[in-house]
């Protein structure tokens, strides 16, 4: 299940601004960080959703943020050419999905499908397609449920479509662009589905990455990237350390291939959500109360350390108390 998979690990991580690659210590020159873009990230623990420059560090304050109620929402997602934001909301009574406009200036208004007919139990990933205005929610670990338009949906109303499969589902990641659905689960499988806008019912995928060329164990968090990468984070079987698998040509990859880069995040980070930017940076929250930037990633192997970091007190990612908040979303607008 993936409440177990990604768990909140104690961790603390400083900030550098070298790129270290593999265990001799060798280094590249860190690209500069971006001049536009937000990074938008969920603090669970105090129902928050918080906006950062892209480019941000150090214990700054949130250029914005939105406070709900009594809703803690968790996975996010960004529409970037609507401005929107997409997130699944746990710790209340009803479950929810919540849908936020505006999102590069007032978080608001806010919109809430939740109910009977939304057949949400517990929704964790989600990924949108903002060409068919689609919304990709993974619930329960058993099925992906398909909302729509995502541009007006609210209230109580059903979904368009339930994929199932013969699979627990770990890991969603989606490529609307060629209309193409990645779902993971705690098997060592990678499972791709084509025509993805089309899936409902019992599907069995067009491709499988699987096999111990590949090197997964526990695949969990998957994230695209502009190249057609296709990014995993991969549990290891103690003693075997926690990785990150890049797949190249994920579109069609199949069998068991081997990953074409294999990396570690300092201090043992293991990823709730990763975003990555289109200067292949690597976004990485983890539950903790921090936001990790890892640079260079079309290339890294070896033990990677943040280049940037956004933590402290004034960040809003921690409690009142000091406490870790529950970071555990991340989504780019790379574009704003």
């Amino acid at each position: 299940m993936k409440i177990a998979i990604r768990q909140l690990l104690p961790f603390y991580l400083s900030l550098s601004l070298i790129l270290v690659i593999g265990c001799g210590g060798s280094s590249t020159t860190t690209p500069a960080p971006p001049s536009i873009g937000k990074a938008y990230v969920t603090v669970t623990q105090s129902f928050s959703v918080l906006r950062f420059p892209a480019a941000g560090t150090g214990n700054m304050v949130p250029q914005n943020s939105l406070k709900l109620l009594s809703d803690a929402p968790r996975y996010l997602a960004a529409d970037v050419p609507h401005d929107r934001l997409v997130a699944t909301v746990s710790g209340s009574f009803v479950p929810k999905i919540m849908f936020v406009d505006n999102a590069s200036t007032t978080l608001s208004p806010l919109r809430i499908i939740s109910g009977a007919a939304t057949t949400i139990k517990f929704p964790e990933s989600v990924a949108v397609d903002s060409a068919n205005d689609l919304v990709y929610v993974s619930d329960s670990s058993t099925k992906v449920l398909v909302f729509g338009p995502a541009s007006t949906i609210s209230g109580d109303v059903a979904p368009l479509h339930t994929i199932t499969g013969a699979f627990s589902v770990s890991g969603l990641a989606l490529d609307a662009a060629n209309n193409r659905l990645f779902l993971s689960d705690a098997i060592g499988t990678i499972n791709v589905f084509d025509n993805a806008s089309t899936l409902n019912g019992t599907v069995v995928p067009d491709r499988v990455i699987a096999g111990a060329s590949t090197q997964l164990a526990f695949p969990d968090v998957l994230a695209l990237d502009n190249s057609g990468r296709l990014i995993v984070s991969n549990r290891g079987v103690s003693p075997a350390p926690n990785t990150i698998l890049a797949f190249a040509n994920a579109g069609s990859v199949n069998g068991n291939v081997a990953p074409a880069s294999v990396f570690t995040l300092s201090a043992s980070q293991t990823p709730v959500e990763m975003a990555v930017s289109p200067s292949e940076e690597l976004y990485v929250v983890d539950g903790n109360s921090s936001l990790n930037v890892y640079s260079n990633i079309a290339t890294a192997t070896g033990n990677l350390v943040p280049v940037r970091t956004i933590s402290g007190p004034n960040t809003g990612l921690s409690t009142p108390l000091g406490n870790p908040g529950g970071v555990s979303g991340i989504a780019l607008d790379p574009t704003r």
